[in-house]
């Protein structure tokens, strides 16, 4: 009998519970793709946009049907705005969840762009769920929960407290995050982490475009000017934690992360390597060439 590979991933739990106020999912025969964006506060950046991917397949063959498939094309139909909603049909309480480890996650959306390695959050439903729930407005929330390494030891940052850390995805890929301590009280705890530490924390996600519209008043009468603003926040705000010890079969082996680094080297490497053979079939011009030996790099490794 074949060992069983024990995985390496680790904690990763993402709920949102909101009102639904953009709807991105485009429906095709073999898939619906796309994203939603839910409202979670009154704040302009209480906002967290979910990525969405849903074969209509699944299976070894990819020739059973998937019931999340069905499932999918239903919300997209059935889902209301903000915006279109009326009296008799009103905007939509979404809750997106799961049970471990079938749950919405933290993901990097990484490409590559002028020869560089563009890394950013996002949420990613993966195997959870979306449902049509009836919930006050005071239980709205986007939180997720997660096991890191940190990289380095914490800093103050202006007013925050930025910790740099890693998570291990269901591949078994090391993935590099930022995450930001707000809280003063919260700050004096996390602020004695060292690089090297496994530790366990949990907060708010704001990732999302965030729109602002304001009126400006004429000072001559008249119409008032109105001004909107987009801009786009990807953030992890920490609001609580723990340390985790060494002996604690959650602890992230520091053998593991440097191994990690290496092939995460590799993997960024042909990241651009791809990019720019998709360049010159295109046209396109790409100056320098990737080293053979970049795979090999340790010296980024931060710890």
């Amino acid at each position: 009998m074949a060992e069983t590979k024990q995985s390496l991933a680790t904690k990763n739990v993402v709920e949102v519970i909101g009102k639904f106020i953009e709807n991105n999912l485009k429906v095709e025969k073999d898939y619906v793709n796309g994203s939603l964006t839910v409202k979670y506060g009154d704040m302009a950046d209480q906002v967290v946009e979910v990525s969405v991917y849903v074969a209509a397949k699944k299976g070894e063959n990819k020739d059973e049907p998937n019931q999340k498939y069905d499932k999918m094309k239903d919300i997209h139909s059935t889902l209301t705005t903000v915006a279109q909603a009326t009296e008799e049909n009103p905007t939509s309480i979404v809750r997106i969840s799961g049970r471990e480890p079938f749950t919405p996650q933290i993901e990097l959306n990484e490409y590559a762009s002028n020869g560089e390695v563009i890394s950013n959050p996002q949420v990613s439903l993966g195997f959870g769920n979306i449902k049509i729930v009836d919930i006050k407005p005071e239980d709205f929330k986007a939180t997720y929960e997660m096991v890191v390494f940190l990289t380095a030891n914490p800093k103050m940052i202006e007013d925050r407290l930025k910790v740099d850390a890693v998570y291990i995805n269901y591949k078994g890929e090391i993935k590099p995050l930022s995450f930001f301590v707000e809280d003063e009280d919260l700050i004096e705890g996390i602020e004695g982490c060292e690089k090297g530490q496994t530790i366990e924390i949990w907060g708010d996600v704001k990732i999302a475009n965030v729109v602002e519209t304001k009126e400006k008043k004429s000072g001559f009468g008249g119409k008032a000017k109105t001004d909107t603003t987009i801009t786009t926040t990807r953030e992890l705000i920490i609001t609580g934690g723990n340390p985790i010890d060494d002996t604690d079969k959650r602890a992230i082996n520091a053998d593991d992360v440097k191994k990690g680094f290496v092939e995460r080297e590799a993997f960024l490497e042909e990241l651009k390597k791809d990019k720019a053979d998709n360049k010159k079939k295109d046209g396109g011009t790409f100056a320098g060439n990737v080293s053979k030996s970049a795979s090999k790099k340790t010296s980024d490794i931060p710890f």
